[in-house]
C-alpha cells in the first residue's frame, strides 16, 4: 500500500507503519534500479512500452509463489492469513480510498491471482481495463509461457539479491538510521 502513500501522509503514523513505508520505499528504489529487473523489462518493453515495470511487478508476484520454498520456510498459506491480517489491522492507518480499496482485496483474497497464470492472466485483464492508454497487458501471459525458465532462473538470481539487501535495510532501520 505504500505506492498509494506519500512520506508526509506517514508522520504522524505509528512507528512500525513508518518502517514499513521506508522499507518498501527502499524495495521499490533497489528493484527499479536492478540490472537483472532491466533484463526482465526487455522482454516485454516491445509489447507494454510505458507499463513495463508495472507489468514486471506483476508477474514477480506470479514468480515469488512459485517458488516461495526457496526462500522461506513456511508455507505461503501461512503467510497469506497472517498478511491479511496484518492488513486488515493497518487500515484505519490509510487514506479512506486507499483503505475501501484495501478492503476489496483483502475480500477478495488478492494473493490467489498469483498462484497460476490462469490467476495472472484475471490480474492482467483488470490492469488492461484501468489502464488510461493502451497497453494489452494480457499480452505478458504469451511472453512469460514463451520465456518462463528464462525469466523465473533471472528472478531467482534478482530475488535472493533482494531479500538479503531488505533484511539488512530491516535491520538499519531497526536501529533508527534511516
Amino acid at each position: 500500500m505504500g505506492d498509494f502513500l506519500t512520506r508526509k501522509q506517514t508522520l504522524y503514523k505509528p512507528a512500525l507503519f513508518q518502517l514499513g513505508y521506508e522499507l518498501h520505499m527502499f524495495i521499490d528504489q533497489f528493484t527499479d534500479t536492478h540490472v537483472i529487473v532491466d533484463e526482465i523489462c526487455m522482454l516485454f518493453k516491445e509489447t507494454h512500452g510505458k507499463y513495463t515495470p508495472v507489468v514486471v511487478d506483476i508477474i514477480f508476484d506470479y514468480f515469488l509463489y512459485e517458488n516461495w520454498h526457496k526462500f522461506y520456510p513456511g508455507d505461503f498459506l501461512h503467510f497469506e492469513t497472517n498478511i491479511y491480517q496484518t492488513l486488515t489491522d493497518q487500515k484505519n492507518n490509510l487514506p479512506e480510498k486507499t483503505s475501501l480499496h484495501l478492503g476489496r482485496l483483502i475480500d477478495g483474497k488478492f494473493l490467489n491471482s498469483y498462484k497460476s497464470l490462469e490467476g495472472l492472466a484475471y490480474v492482467l485483464k483488470r490492469m488492461d481495463v484501468r489502464a488510461q492508454f493502451p497497453s494489452r497487458f494480457i499480452n505478458a501471459i504469451e511472453i512469460i509461457e514463451k520465456d518462463k525458465e528464462a525469466i523465473a532462473e533471472k528472478f531467482l538470481s534478482f530475488y535472493g539479491e533482494l531479500k538479503e539487501s531488505t533484511e539488512m535495510r530491516l535491520i538499519e532501520l531497526r536501529r533508527g538510521i534511516v
